[in-house]
């Protein structure tokens, strides 16, 4: 039988969450039991966990810090024939954001650079990057950074207002986080 245990922090940031996770999984190991953590939803600035997000940048992908270590402390056998567990099944949407992250007064759009959202199916899995187009010039990140991760996304949007960016959230990113709709075996990532 599989048991759901979700952890929710009433701060937006550093509330314990995932060291509440990596203990608890910690202590399910201990006991002989096979658990995988996930984050759902997660986010950071290109300078924040730089190290990371600058070595997964550096194998066309993006995830942080969190999903990194959820990875490290779950039980690959905790998820039917997931013999290789990846970052993006453990966050399935990673965000970039801008420094500092603020929204725009016009259009009311995020300070986000880019969004990676990761769908898996039985064929295999299918990355979709949202780029924020209105981001300002003094808020952009060099572009050499995403070359490697646009290069593998299997479909790129660009967003230029909140509007867009509501019927693409509509669209694709609750369903990558539905874990009713997703397959728990993931695939062998190939060339990652």
């Amino acid at each position: 039988m599989a048991y759901k245990i979700l952890i929710i922090g009433l701060k937006e940031k550093d509330a314990g969450k995932t060291s509440l996770a990596l203990a608890l999984l910690a202590y399910l190991k201990e006991e002989g039991l096979n658990a995988c953590g996930f984050k759902p939803r997660a986010g950071n600035s290109v300078w924040y966990d730089y190290d990371v997000v600058h070595e997964a940048l550096s194998r066309g992908r993006l995830y942080g810090k969190d999903a990194k270590l959820l990875k490290a402390a779950s039980t690959s056998r905790s998820v039917a024939g997931a013999a290789n567990l990846v970052e993006e099944f453990i966050n399935p949407i990673h965000r970039l954001w801008a420094e500092p992250p603020l929204n725009d007064s016009i259009t009311q759009n995020p300070y986000f650079v880019l969004d990676r959202i990761t769908r898996w199916f039985k064929e295999g899995v299918r990355n979709l990057v949202v780029k924020n187009e209105a981001l300002p010039v003094e808020y952009k990140c060099n572009d050499a950074l995403f070359g490697d991760l646009r290069a593998k996304a299997s479909s790129i949007y660009y967003v230029r207002d909140l509007n867009r960016l509501n019927k693409l959230t509509e669209a694709y990113y609750d369903l990558a986080v539905d874990i009713r709709r997703k397959n728990l075996q993931p695939p062998e990532y190939g060339n990652w």
